[in-house]
């Protein structure tokens, strides 16, 4: 687990002695707040909270430190542990731990006690640690992904649907439920900025503001939003992995580029396309779109395109290639056009390379009549 740690002194102590200070308070720059514990169980004020942030770091109250500090110029957070007299004869007795999150030092205030691990960073900074609002959610329409790799897509949400126009080579299917995770997740953690130190990290960009993410353990994820003072953690992001281009562009991505780049020579890109249409995907399918809805893509470009969606005959690639007839008064790619569609229809018009203008226009109207009785949602 992240939050377990080692000392490297290892910590022996009865969880019974460690639950049995009366008064715990906390103090960092941004809040200080007191847990009372009373019949087993914290409270911030009246309301019961879990102990799960700092439970294990609790028998660092009863351990003689014994080395020298090198702790830095202020610590995070100032834990002082009280423990009532029984009797009520003597003054409660306090015990003051301070603790360092870049160095991952715990001090007594004369010496200090090194641990391991992550989990000093989920200590309490704010008594929201505690709190009850743990839903959170980012309200996008538009949104640029950046990563440190230097992977960069623009996204654009219409009609519910995200979509990447300038990066059709991407898992659209992968991205839509990346937004959504955005959208609400519950917040399991919060952790201290310190946790995504030199830990893998991407970025959005939305609205002129910045949300940074930190992979802080194996598929945990946790967001710096902007202005926040700490990170949240939401294990609905774990499907995320790595977040690495694997996981979300097409492994035939490289091909993809130069079927859509114009400024490449024309026999690379269709070998290049026919190299692609051996397999078929979803970036797949947006690429041959756009290739065949563009008005000037090459018409030897668009042929091959024809040729390849007419053996994934889908309504949404049929609906695609009755546009791409008004795409188009290449005479020849009419015909192979209307061949294509004939694999659904094939009692539709066959428009040949000879046909007139006025002869062509009927045959396309009754392409488009076909298309809206037969697939009315396109």
């Amino acid at each position: 687990m992240l939050k377990q740690f080692i000392f490297t002194c290892w910590v022996v102590a009865n969880t019974q002695v460690a639950f049995a200070f009366d008064t715990l308070q906390f103090s960092s720059k941004f809040d200080s707040f007191e847990l009372k514990f009373k019949d087993g169980q914290y409270f911030l004020g009246s309301e019961k909270v879990s102990s799960d942030s700092f439970k294990e770091f609790l028998p660092t109250f009863s351990q003689n430190y014994l080395s020298v500090c090198q702790t830095g110029p202020a610590a995070d957070l100032t834990v002082t542990a009280i423990k009532n007299d029984v009797s009520g004869e003597a003054q409660p007795k306090s015990t003051v731990r301070k603790f360092f999150f870049q160095s991952k030092f715990v001090s007594d205030g004369n010496n200090c006690l090194s641990v391991q691990g992550d989990g000093i960073y989920f200590l309490p900074l704010h008594r929201s640690w505690f709190g009850k609002e743990n839903v959170g959610g980012l309200s996008l329409t538009k949104a640029e992904l950046v990563t440190k790799s230097g992977f960069q897509a623009n996204f654009i949400l219409n009609s519910k649907i995200w979509s990447a126009p300038k990066s059709p080579y991407l898992k659209m299917e992968f991205f839509d439920r990346f937004f959504k995770s955005l959208a609400r997740f519950p917040i399991d953690h919060r952790v201290a900025k310190s946790a995504g130190e030199d830990k893998p990290t991407f970025h959005i960009n939305a609205n002129d503001q910045i949300w940074t993410f930190y992979q802080i353990g194996q598929n945990l994820w946790a967001m710096e939003a902007p202005e926040s003072n700490w990170l949240v953690v939401s294990r609905s992001w774990s499907f995320w992995e790595d977040m690495t281009p694997t996981s979300f562009v097409d492994r035939r991505a490289d091909s993809l580029k130069i079927v859509v780049d114009q400024t490449l020579d024309l026999e690379k890109r269709k070998a290049a396309l026919r190299q692609v249409s051996r397999s078929w995907s979803e970036p797949i399918r947006r690429v041959l779109h756009m290739v065949l809805l563009d008005p000037v893509e090459n018409q030897e470009l668009k042929t091959l395109a024809v040729q390849t969606l007419r053996q994934k005959p889908s309504d949404e690639n049929i609906a695609v290639l009755v546009q791409a007839l008004e795409k188009t008064e290449d005479g020849e790619l009419l015909g192979a056009i209307s061949k294509a569609l004939k694999v659904r229809n094939r009692k539709g018009p066959q428009i040949l390379p000879e046909d007139d203008l006025e002869t062509r226009a009927k045959k396309i109207q009754e392409w488009n009549r076909w298309l809206t009785q037969q697939i009315p949602s396109k």
